[in-house]
C-alpha cells in the first residue's frame, strides 16, 4: 500500500471521526436546550401552582374570619391572618411562611426537583413592589432598611436576581402586590445532571472511537514498517544467496572444462570453493530457520556451566583475522573474577560472535573493537564496544526488531538479513539476562550484556 493511499484513508478516517464528534456535540447542545426548557417549564408550573394555593388559602381564611364575625357563637374557627384592616396591605403578613415553604417543596418535588439533593438546592423569596425589596427570604421575614444589619444575600447581590424565576403573587389584584421569586445557584449543574447518562455514553463511545482510531494508525504504520523490512530482508536474502549460487555455478562450469579435468590441483581448488559456498548457503538458511523457531519459542537450551572468558577469547580469535585484514584491532579486557554462568554454549557463542561481527561490519574505517567483562551485583556484565558509525536515538528504538537493519546508504553495502540483534536479544532473555545499547551517532556503540551468575 503506497503512501498516498494510506494518507487518503487516514484523512477520511479523521474526517469521519470529526464528523461523529461534531454530531454528538450538536446532539448534546440540543439535549441541553430541551432539558433547560423542560426544567424552566417545571419550575414555572410549580410556582404557578404555589401562587394558586396561596390565594385559595387566603380566601379560606377570609371566609372563616367573616363567618366567625357573622356567627360569633358558632364553632367556626376564628383565625384572622391580617388582624386589623390597617395591616392588610402588608404582603409579608398575608402569607404563612411555613405553608409557603411546605407547598413550594412539595410542588417542586412532584416535578422531580428534590431540594434534598445538593445540586437542586434553591433560595426563594417574596418581593414586594410597594416597598421595592424582598419582604420574605427563605421562609423568614426580611426587613431591608439602610443602615440596619439585614442585607441582601450574596446570591441576590451577585446579579442572580436578574435570572430568578418570577411569578406574580395574588395576580388578580390591581396593582399586583409582589412576586414569588426562586433562585437556583446550581442551575447549570442541574441541567448537566439531567444529561448525565447521555453525556457519559457520548464520552465513552467517543473515547472508544478515538482509541480504535489511534490503534488503527499504529497497526497501519507498524504493518507498513514490517512490509518495508520484509522487502528489505527479501532483497538482502536474494543478494546473499545469489553470490554463492553464482560462485558454485562458475566452479561447476570450470570443472566441466577439459583443461581443468586434466589438472588435479584445479579440481581440488574448485571443489573446495563449491564446498565453502555450500557451507555459506547452509549457514544463511540455518539463520532464517533459527529465527522461525525463536518466534515460536521452539528451542531447547542445553544448560551447563559455561566460562564466558573462554567463549570470548575464542570469538576474538575467530574475528581477529577479518579485523586485522582491515588494519584494525580487537582486544579483550576480561576482568571478571567469576566468569562462569549457566547457559547453552552454542547460543552464548553465537551471541558474542554476532556482536563482534556487527562491530566489524559497521566500522567503516579501521575497526577498533574492545570486549570488557566485570562482575556486578549477582551477575556478569559483558560490554562489546566499537568506534564505528554509531546509532541515532531513533535507530536505537528498533535495532532489536526482526529484519531491521541500520541504513548506511546502499542496502547491500553491509551484508546480512537484519536477524542478528533480534536473535541476540531473544537468546539473552532466554538465559534470564538483559541487553542494552549505548551509542552516539558517529562515535561508535557499546552493547552491554548482563547474565546472572551460575
Amino acid at each position: 500500500m503506497n503512501k498516498k493511499v494510506i494518507l487518503g484513508i487516514l484523512v477520511l478516517m479523521a474526517m469521519a471521526i470529526v464528523g461523529v464528534i461534531w454530531s454528538q456535540i450538536r446532539l448534546i447542545q440540543s439535549a441541553t436546550l430541551v432539558n433547560t426548557e423542560r426544567f424552566e417549564k417545571n419550575v414555572f408550573s410549580a410556582l404557578n401552582e404555589v401562587v394558586k394555593k396561596l390565594e385559595l388559602d387566603e380566601e379560606k381564611d377570609l371566609f372563616l374570619s367573616s363567618m366567625s364575625q357573622k356567627y360569633p357563637n358558632s364553632n367556626v374557627p376564628t383565625f384572622n391572618p391580617f388582624g386589623s384592616k390597617e395591616k392588610e396591605k402588608n404582603l409579608e403578613n398575608r402569607i404563612k411562611m411555613d405553608y409557603l415553604d411546605g407547598i413550594l417543596k412539595e410542588e417542586l418535588a412532584i416535578r422531580g426537583i428534590n431540594s434534598q439533593i445538593p445540586s437542586y438546592r434553591y433560595h426563594y423569596g417574596i418581593y414586594g413592589f410597594e416597598r421595592g425589596s424582598f419582604v420574605i427570604l427563605d421562609g423568614k421575614k426580611f426587613n431591608y432598611e439602610e443602615g440596619k444589619e439585614n442585607v441582601l444575600p450574596e446570591y441576590v447581590n451577585t446579579g442572580d436576581e436578574n435570572t430568578a424565576f418570577r411569578v406574580n403573587v395574588f395576580p388578580r389584584e390591581r396593582p399586583v402586590p409582589g412576586e414569588l421569586r426562586i433562585f437556583f445557584p446550581n442551575k447549570n449543574a442541574i441541567i448537566l445532571r439531567s444529561l448525565g447518562k447521555t453525556l457519559a455514553a457520548t464520552l465513552f463511545f467517543a473515547g472508544i472511537i478515538l482509541v480504535c482510531f489511534g490503534y488503527t494508525l499504529y497497526i497501519i504504520f507498524t504493518q507498513k514498517k514490517l512490509s518495508e523490512m520484509k522487502t528489505d530482508f527479501i532483497n538482502n536474502m536474494t543478494h546473499e544467496f545469489k553470490t554463492p549460487i553464482a560462485t558454485i555455478s562458475l566452479a561447476a562450469d570450470s570443472l566441466n572444462n577439459p583443461s581443468v579435468l586434466k589438472n588435479e590441483d584445479k579440481i581440488l581448488r574448485f571443489s573446495r570453493i563449491i564446498k565453502q559456498e555450500n557451507i555459506r548457503m547452509h549457514k544463511q538458511v540455518e539463520k532464517v530457520l533459527q529465527m522461525a523457531l525463536l518466534d515460536k519459542k521452539d528451542f531447547n537450551l542445553k544448560w551447563s556451566p559455561i566460562n564466558m572468558h573462554d567463549l570470548i577469547l575464542a570469538a576474538i580469535e575467530n574475528i581477529s583475522l577479518q579485523v586485522e585484514a582491515r588494519e584494525g584491532s580487537v582486544q579483550g579486557f576480561l576482568n571478571a573474577a567469576s566468569p562462569v554462568i549457566n547457559g547453552d554454549q552454542t547460543h552464548l557463542s553465537n551471541i558474542i560472535n554476532n556482536l563482534l561481527d556487527n562491530a566489524n561490519k559497521y566500522s567503516p574505517q579501521k575497526p577498533h573493537i574492545t570486549v570488557f567483562t566485570r562482575n556486578v551485583d549477582k551477575g556478569l556484565e559483558i560490554i562489546v564496544k566499537d568506534e564505528g558509525i554509531g546509532l541515532s536515538r531513533d535507530v536505537r528504538k528498533f535495532i532489536f526488531d526482526k529484519f531491521y537493519r541500520v541504513s548506511t546508504g546502499n542496502i547491500h553495502n553491509v551484508k546480512g538479513f537484519g536477524l542478528g540483534l533480534s536473535y541476540v536479544k531473544t537468546m539473552v532473555e532466554a538465559h534470564k539476562g538483559k541487553i542494552d545499547v549505548r551509542s552516539e551517532l558517529g562515535k561508535g556503540s557499546s552493547f552491554i550484556l548482563f547474565f546472572p551468575l551460575h
